[in-house]
C-alpha cells in the first residue's frame, strides 16, 4: 500500500515538472519569436544592404545573400540553454562564426557590427 502511494505521486511529480518545463520553454519561445519577429530595425538594417530573410522560424531567424547562399547572418534562441547563438559570414572565405551571446540587445549589435565589416571587407576586395 505504502509504495503505490509513493509510486503514484512520483509519477504526479514527474507529470507536473514536465508540464511546468514545457510552459518555462513555451514562453521562452514566445519571448525569442516577439523579439525577432517584431524587430523591424534588424530587418530594415539588413534589407538596406542587399540581404533579404531566408529564413523565420519559431525563435530563428536567418539573412541571406540572394547571389551567394554561403553567407548567411542568423540569430536562434537555444531552448535548453537559453543562451542566444549568433552566426556570422567570414568575409573572402565560405565558413561561418558562431558563438553564444547571453542577451538579446548584444547579440542584435553584434550582428549589425559584423554585417557592417563583412560590406566593408566586400567594398576593399572590390576596390583591389
Amino acid at each position: 500500500m505504502i509504495t503505490k502511494v509513493l509510486i503514484e505521486t512520483s509519477v504526479m511529480s514527474d507529470e507536473m515538472n514536465d508540464e511546468m518545463n514545457d510552459e518555462m520553454n513555451d514562453e521562452m519561445n514566445d519571448e525569442m519569436s516577439g523579439m525577432i519577429g517584431s524587430d523591424d530595425v534588424l530587418c530594415r538594417f539588413f534589407s538596406e544592404h542587399g540581404w533579404q530573410m531566408v529564413s523565420c522560424q519559431t525563435g530563428e531567424i536567418v539573412f541571406g545573400l540572394p547571389d551567394n547562399p554561403y553567407n548567411e547572418f542568423s540569430i536562434k534562441h537555444e531552448r535548453e540553454s537559453g543562451k542566444i547563438t549568433v552566426s556570422v559570414p567570414m568575409p573572402i572565405t565560405e565558413s561561418q562564426y558562431t558563438t553564444t551571446i547571453a542577451d538579446y540587445p548584444k547579440a542584435r549589435a553584434f550582428l549589425k557590427s559584423h554585417l557592417e565589416n563583412f560590406i566593408e571587407q566586400k567594398k576593399a576586395e572590390t576596390i583591389l
